[in-house]
């Protein structure tokens, strides 16, 4: 009876191995194959922006994080008052703190100053990320294999597989409905374009007009939507990136997210406890804000509450335009 099993566990384990390397490898052909199916997303601009960290010459202003950051900062504002040449890297909150990071780390130059400017979705999620955003990632930049898979991301990607096919899916209907009977285009489908995206990397918001979330959607999803908490792999990967770019000869900052008015209360208790976590980690000096300091008007917050209208843009960047320069 235990020959038995132990030849059914023998013959279980033989199969795993050969069944599990050909469903990654069929997986990531589909991912391949479809990776050309929508060249003008917003996730396709991720080679546009690793394009322009390269070849911008340093000094430059490099921002990090994900779509909070390319929407909701104005790099033409901060290159005319800072005297540097700003590069927005910002992407999706989702492909997770080490992705960001990875993406720029070894670019950096003597005399750049990294601003990193992640949602709060960023600093409490795993650093791995979330695997449907990831595979919106890689689904447009199929040669980002590298970078983008870690046995965890691996594992989220293909519990999110479903949802993709189904986007994609809802994507091609999608389009060839609009192909027969043309229709408005949701904001989301105008905005999040690769066509929005700034000689800078940021994301163009304007066409967006009067667009904003209601303080009633605003209480719904904003309500404990800050944990007192960041992902202790976060804290670390952002410790590393700090003492690399100094070894570098250059400097880094960490800004705050903004905050709607109406939901500032409820959440004010964690955001001061991620704030002395970061001051604790990296120095005053280095965090930029107070846990108050970039509370704003409901009207001013697009579609979530990480992505600015053009006026909560430009107030934000006023914001973070005054003591970064400080301390430049």
């Amino acid at each position: 009876m235990n020959e038995h099993r132990k030849e059914l566990r023998e013959f279980f384990n033989t199969t795993l191995q050969l069944i599990v390397p050909v469903l990654v490898v069929v997986f990531f052909i589909a991912i391949i194959i479809v990776g050309s199916a929508n060249p003008h997303s917003y996730a396709s601009s991720l080679m546009q922006k690793e394009k322009l960290l390269h070849d911008t010459s340093s000094p430059r202003l490099i921002i990090l994080g994900g779509s909070g950051a390319a929407s909701s900062i104005d790099s033409t504002t901060l290159e005319k008052t800072l005297d540097l040449n700003p590069v927005n890297m910002g992407l999706f909150a989702g492909v997770g703190m080490r992705f960001i990071i990875n993406e720029a780390k070894n670019e950096i130059r003597k005399g750049d100053v990294i601003l990193l400017a992640p949602e709060y979705e960023m600093l409490q999620q795993p650093s791995y990320g979330d695997g449907s955003y990831l595979l919106q990632t890689l689904y447009a930049n199929p040669s980002k294999i590298i970078s983008v898979v870690t046995p965890h991301g691996l594992i989220v990607m293909l519990r999110a597989f479903p949802s993709i096919l189904q986007w994609q899916g809802g994507y091609i209907v999608h389009t060839i409905q609009n192909y027969f009977l043309p229709k408005e285009l949701v904001l989301s489908e105008r905005l999040y374009t690769l066509e929005h995206v700034t000689k800078y990397g940021d994301l163009d918001t304007t066409s967006a007009g009067d667009a904003h979330l209601s303080t009633a959607q605003i209480v719904k999803e904003g309500n404990g939507f800050v944990r007192s908490h960041i992902d202790p792999k976060n804290l670390s990967l952002i410790i590393n990136l700090f003492t690399e770019t100094k070894q570098k000869g250059a400097r880094a900052f960490i800004v705050l997210p903004a905050v709607p008015e109406s939901v500032k209360e409820n959440n004010m208790p964690a955001i001061s406890a991620q704030y002395e976590t970061l001051v604790s980690a990296l120095g005053t000096e280095n965090v930029i804000g107070t846990p108050g300091y970039f509370v704003l008007p409901d009207n001013q917050f697009l579609d979530s509450l990480g992505h600015l209208t053009a006026t909560g843009k430009a107030e934000r960047t006023k914001l973070i335009l005054f003591p970064l320069a400080k301390q430049l």
